[in-house]
């Protein structure tokens, strides 16, 4: 959905997320079959990102366990 590699960074995920939700918004679109087109996509952009986001802040929970109680 956002067309990053899998190695891309998170500044690069960041940037993406950012210029792709801007691209596709629904309030740009004023035909309502692009704008139900633009909503779906935009959703599935959010959706992606939020994903991404999460999945860098559990591994950051997880490195500060490990630094607060190492075992």
């Amino acid at each position: 959905v956002l067309n990053l590699d899998s190695d891309a960074s998170q500044k690069q995920i960041e940037v993406q997320c950012r210029t792709l939700s801007r691209k596709w918004h629904p309030d740009r679109y004023r035909d309502p079959e692009a704008k139900q087109k633009a909503e779906t996509t935009f959703m599935n952009i959010q959706q992606a990102c939020n994903r991404l986001s999460n999945e860098r802040k559990r591994r950051q929970d997880i490195n500060t366990q490990k630094r607060e109680n190492p075992n």
